[in-house]
C-alpha cells in the first residue's frame, strides 16, 4: 500500500471514529432527555461495562480496518515480490546471453588465433618441388634415375628424404641445412623403371621453431610409349 492509500485509510477511519463519538456522546443525553433511557449513578462496575459496550465497535471497527491495511500492504508486498522475481528472470536471461555472446567471441578470437598460428607455422615450412625421372640405362637391365629437390620456401634443418620401396631404401638425400633456393640430387642404379605400386618418399626435417615435421609422398609410374614417366603426389604430413 502506498503513502497515499494508508493516508486516505487513516483520514477515513479517523472520520468514522469522531461520527461515532459524536453520534455516542451527544445520542446518550439525548435519549436520555427524551426518556428512551434512564440516567442514574452507577458502580465502577458497570461503568466499566458501559464504557467496553460504548467502545467495543469502535476497537472492532479499527481491527477490521488494520486487517483491509495489512491485507492491502501484503497484496503490494506479494506484487513486489513478483516484479522483483521478473526482474531477476529478466537478469538471468541477459546474463544467460551475455555468456553466450562471450562464449562465441571468445571461440572467434581463438579461431583467430588458430588461423595465426597456422598461417606463422605455414610460413615456416620449405616449398618442395620434387623431380623422379629415368635418365638413362647402365646395361643389364640396370637403369638410372634421378631424385632432384628444390626448396623455394623457408630454410630448415637436419633434412632427409629416403626413397622407399616396400623395406628397402632406394636411394637417400640429407643436408644439414637446407636453405631457400637450395637444390639436393641424388642418383639411383637398380631396376626399378617400371614397378608395380607406389614407391615411398620420406621426407623429415627440423623448422625454426625446432619441431620437427615429417612428409609423406607417393611416387607412381606411369607407362609411356617414348619413356618412362612418374606422377609424385603428396600423401600426407
Amino acid at each position: 500500500m502506498s503513502d497515499k492509500e494508508q493516508h486516505i485509510l487513516a483520514k477515513r477511519g479517523l472520520a468514522a471514529t469522531w461520527i461515532y463519538l459524536i453520534i455516542l456522546i451527544g445520542g446518550v443525553p439525548l435519549l436520555g432527555t427524551l426518556g428512551a433511557i434512564e440516567i442514574k449513578p452507577i458502580s465502577l462496575n458497570e461503568l466499566g461495562d458501559l464504557l467496553a459496550g460504548a467502545f467495543g465497535p469502535l476497537a472492532i471497527f479499527w481491527i477490521v480496518l488494520g486487517f483491509f491495511q495489512q491485507g492491502r500492504e501484503l497484496q503490494n508486498s506479494v506484487a513486489t515480490l513478483e516484479l522483483q522475481a521478473k526482474e531477476l528472470a529478466n537478469s538471468v536471461t541477459q546474463q544467460k546471453e551475455l555468456v553466450s555472446v562471450t562464449r562465441e567471441t571468445l571461440e572467434q578470437e581463438r579461431q583467430v588465433l588458430s588461423f595465426k598460428e597456422n598461417q606463422r607455422k605455414k610460413a615456416l615450412q620449405p616449398t618442395l618441388q620434387i623431380s623422379f625421372q629415368n635418365s638413362g640405362s647402365s646395361g643389364q637391365n640396370r637403369f638410372v634415375h634421378d631424385l632432384r629437390i628444390v626448396n623455394t620456401g623457408e630454410s630448415v634443418s637436419n633434412f632427409s628424404a629416403n626413397l622407399v620401396s616396400g623395406t628397402e631404401k632406394i636411394c637417400s638425400i640429407s643436408a644439414v641445412h637446407f636453405k631457400n633456393d637450395g637444390t639436393l640430387d641424388s642418383r639411383h642404379y637398380g631396376k626399378i623403371e617400371k614397378f608395380d605400386g607406389i614407391l615411398d618418399l620420406v621426407i623429415e626435417y627440423t623448422d625454426r621453431d625446432g619441431e620437427i615435421t615429417g612428409q609423406l609422398y607417393g611416387i607412381k609410374y606411369v607407362e609411356q610409349s617414348d619413356r618412362a614417366k612418374y606422377v609424385i603426389t603428396l600423401r600426407e604430413t
